[in-house]
């Protein structure tokens, strides 16, 4: 009888989202808002009202992992193309090119060479080919001409121009005329809060308070202006950054010449991620900076581990230096700057955010961890373009959408899942059984992205805790028999209080979801990740640790 309810509600569910597909008569126009340097955490430790004005009518993602080397110009063309840094190209702020010799410096005017664009194509031109305009606002990369094209609009960066005027010019280009048709998509870029948070540093409350200000007053704009022009609730709003900001101190300095002298390498780019050519011997060269410092790492190109995705392209150079979190890495001088970013992507401090707005987005809907490459797929599907090759993925991003339903294979794998503990605990028989049936399930799922199967995992068990009665959980208690250790390493202890049992398995699943297979979160951070935060509230609540 579950197997059948649970059948029905999930063929009930597709038949509601195809509805749902066929009403929608062509895609809204999509505008995509960068604000730079807007760490993740700055949504939570500073008052922005008109920010959660806008998340609370659709969607929150509140940590997006971004892609190394954490610098304004790789993450934003990475925002447009959804391909690392390696694959498109943009690398740093200061690259060199060892086949064609030349040298890229952000606003020295060869920053515009489309040769160092032209491996990618941003979805301001991929979107001309379905037949739309669109419009690029001071946007990184918008004035280049790639491949011999840019968007139908756009303007290049003026550090003098106001939000409100770049704001003026795409609601302009978005309502279209008489004699041309609005644009479809739009990107507009916003300096700030990075230029504070380079000056004063992330930690200086006074100081990012008036930043941030600044900012969530000037989404009210946003709002206010889609009002005026009619353009709210017609359009979907994404509002995002680039990289997030790590406090520096004069304390934390690395002095490369104590190491190398400068005439024996040149400097491409310096802090935080120093790149660099060897004048004589690589190797040689890397073990005298290997041991140069213990808050800096060096590697060989050939070295750089996989998951930063930073290896293949001929513009990264023989040997690169990552400086630890807060420290800054100098020739010889002092601190220029209390704020900087570039660090590993592993870290928070690292980290933006995403808020959504619009028709197709659900309503006051939060998830805690996106990848930025994700977001190509996801406005090339709000846009109904084919996107070009890239390396983001849908299956956590549509979840986002109000016509989406997520019920997909993992889902499905933890609901069913769900519904066997419930007929083994109701019935009385089959608990060795469903103990195997779980421990061959983790087996089954040990290659699998778990980022994928938390959210299954744990709607499976709320799924069993709802059909369930506290007179029903004997059958449980046998289930999940004395420690188990699972594959994350976590011992969990289960002891004769059912509720304990249940908890553990929401917790664990949650935190599975939160380890290094799932978009990187530290093990130390599991607790913050909403589902598991469920399930270790539960666990809590029933039991003891052990």
């Amino acid at each position: 009888m579950l197997l059948k309810l649970l059948l029905g509600f999930l063929c009930g569910v597709r038949a509601l989202a195809t509805e749902n597909n066929t009403a929608q008569q062509g895609p809204p126009p999509l505008l995509l808002v960068s604000f730079d340097g807007f760490r993740a955490d700055y949504v939570k430790r500073f008052p922005m009202p008109n920010l959660k004005l806008l998340y609370s009518q659709g969607v929150l993602v509140e940590e997006l992992t971004n892609v190394f080397i954490t610098k304004t110009f790789p993450n934003h063309y990475s925002l447009v193309t959804g391909l690392y840094a390696e694959s498109h190209g943009i690398l740093s702020s200061n690259m060199y090119d060892p086949i064609s010799h030349k040298k890229f410096h952000v606003g020295d005017g060869n920053d515009t060479d489309p040769a160092w664009w032209s491996e990618a194509l941003p979805l301001w031109l991929t979107a001309l080919d379905s037949g739309y305009k669109t419009a690029a606002i001071m946007w990184p990369g918008s004035t280049v001409a790639i491949r011999n094209r840019t968007a139908s609009h756009f303007l290049p960066y003026d550090s003098h121009v106001t939000f409100q005027q770049r704001l003026r010019n795409v609601t302009n280009f978005m309502l279209g005329d008489e004699k041309e048709k609005g644009v479809m998509f739009a990107a507009l870029y916003w300096e700030e809060p990075d230029r504070s948070g380079h000056i004063f540093g992330p930690d200086n409350f006074t100081a990012m308070s008036a930043a941030l200000k600044e900012v969530d007053n000037n989404i009210g704009l946003l709002i206010s202006e889609l009002k005026r022009t009619g353009l709210w609730g017609r359009v979907n709003i994404l509002v995002t950054s680039d990289h997030g900001m790590a406090q520096c101190s004069a304390e934390r300095l690395i002095q490369l010449d104590d190491c190398l002298h400068p005439d024996n390498y040149t400097l491409v780019d310096l802090s935080p991620v120093t790149a660099l050519i060897p004048h004589k011997d690589p190797e040689a060269t890397f073990a005298l900076l290997n041991k140069c410092h213990p808050n800096m790492t060096a590697y060989l190109k050939s070295a750089i581990p996989d998951r930063l995705h930073y290896r293949n392209n001929e513009r990264i150079q023989p040997i690169i230096l990552i400086a630890d979190e807060g420290w800054t890495i100098v020739q010889r001088g002092e601190l220029p700057r209390l704020g900087d970013h570039g660090y590993d992507n592993s870290l928070s401090s690292m980290h933006p955010f995403m808020a959504a707005s619009g028709p197709s987005f659900r309503q006051g809907y939060q998830i805690s961890r996106l990848e930025s490459v994700d977001i190509y797929p996801l406005m090339c599907h709000l846009l109904s373009v084919p996107p070009q090759a890239n390396n983001g993925t849908l299956t956590q991003a549509r979840c986002l959408l109000v016509a989406e339903t997520c019920w997909d294979t993992p889902l499905v794998i933890g609901l069913v899942v769900g519904v066997l503990l419930v007929l083994s605990a109701i019935t009385g028989e089959g608990a060795s059984s469903s103990f195997k049936i779980h421990m061959d399930f983790s087996e089954l799922l040990s290659g699998t992205n778990w980022s994928e199967i938390r959210s299954s995992l744990v709607s499976g068990l709320q799924f069993y805790e709802t059909m369930m009665s506290n007179d029903n959980f004997t059958a449980l208690d046998q289930v999940m028999g004395a420690d188990l250790t699972w594959k994350t390493g976590r011992h969990v202890s289960a002891t004769s209080s059912s509720v304990c049992d249940l908890g553990m398995w929401a917790g664990v699943g949650g935190a599975v979801g939160g380890a290094d297979g799932g978009r990187g979160r530290p093990q130390s951070s599991w607790a913050q990740q909403d589902e598991a935060g469920l399930g270790w509230r539960w666990a809590l609540a029933g039991c003891r640790k052990p």
